[in-house]
């Protein structure tokens, strides 16, 4: 009984704006995951509503209905629904008065006075009657009122349903939220946990970030590019193109096989763009590894850094971002 209360007092924090943040979206993540206490919510707004119609609430709750409810189109529908089923069950539970009909103790009386005569009797009984079948209409529920109460109870079935599925819905992408977010974190560490081996492999001459190598050909450099969230532009290798070579043979390694066709641009530092191309495909290099290859101009690299943004064509011919390819040059 006492957990019970101390529940519905939690409830009425909760609804009343009582709660600190912390304690808000610990709660909210409660009700979420809990049936029973979600239907605690739902009993604890409805009698704030019938207690905000009775003119009985305090501020606090006058405040919560007014910015909860009367604020939206469905939350004025629920409080009219309310106010409409506490109309009818006033009107079903006090019976109108009899008009014309004589108080107990007179009615007593009268038919004591009555009694010397056949005819009086007669008279009293028909009088009777007739104000009995004059009354038995008024207690009967008009049709309309009936009708009205069915779709008043069918609408907050519907309803109640319809709420049931949506937090079930919520609740699930809630979920899908924070396994999405434990994996990230899980990379994140990883990548921290790598970070020392990456560096001594850049040490090498095999960095995973930029890489160089030299072609057969005198006028074309090869390079080779890798996106790595972990490192920083300041700690990378510069691509340093000598005088003579007129093409930048551009490697892009991929960490996504999910396209087939890719288009590129590069772009300055600032947002500029100054070449593109499309309808590029991946190839294999080796142990499942793909790579892109550009052959971009030498003339339009200057002293300065450079993002290559790699974007996948979809099936519909829609393009979405990839990778991003930050790297410097040096001539």
């Amino acid at each position: 009984m006492d957990d019970r209360a101390e529940q519905k007092r939690e409830v009425r924090r909760y609804l009343l704006g009582e709660m600190s943040r912390q304690e808000h979206e610990r709660f909210e993540d409660q009700y979420l995951a809990d049936a029973g206490l979600f239907e605690e919510v739902v009993a604890v707004e409805d009698e704030i509503i019938r207690s905000w119609i009775q003119r009985s609430c305090t501020a606090a709750e006058s405040r919560m209905v007014e910015d909860r409810f009367l604020s939206t189109p469905t939350g004025r529908r629920k409080v009219e629904l309310t106010q409409a089923l506490m109309n009818y069950v006033a009107a079903t539970h006090a019976p109108p008065p009899i008009s014309g009909l004589p108080a107990p103790d007179h009615e007593a009386e009268r038919l004591r006075s009555l009694r010397g005569g056949q005819e009086a009797g007669t008279k009293w009984r028909a009088f009777v009657t007739g104000m009995r079948a004059s009354v038995r209409p008024a207690r009967l529920l008009p049709t309309a009122t009936l009708l009205t109460l069915f779709l008043t109870c069918s609408w907050l079935a519907v309803s109640n349903v319809r709420l049931r599925r949506e937090t079930e819905e919520l609740r699930i992408r809630q979920a899908d939220y924070l396994r999405r977010e434990q994996q990230l974190d899980n990379q994140v560490k990883e990548l921290d946990r790598r970070l020392p081996e990456h560096d001594s492999i850049q040490e090498s001459g095999h960095d995973r970030s930029i890489a160089q190598q030299h072609s057969s050909g005198p006028a074309v450099l090869s390079f080779v590019l890798r996106p790595d969230l972990a490192r920083q532009l300041a700690s990378q290798k510069p691509l340093v193109i000598p005088p003579g070579v007129s093409t930048a043979r551009l490697q892009l390694r991929l960490e996504s096989t999910q396209h087939s066709i890719y288009s590129v641009f590069l772009e300055t530092a600032e947002g500029k763009q100054i070449w593109s191309e499309t309808n590029l495909r991946s190839r294999p290099v080796s142990h499942g590894v793909l790579e892109i290859v550009l052959r971009v101009p030498s003339g339009l690299l200057q002293n300065r850094n450079y993002v290559l943004r790699l974007n996948g064509i979809t099936t519909d011919g829609t393009e979405e971002g990839v990778s991003d390819y930050v790297f410097r040059v040096v001539k």
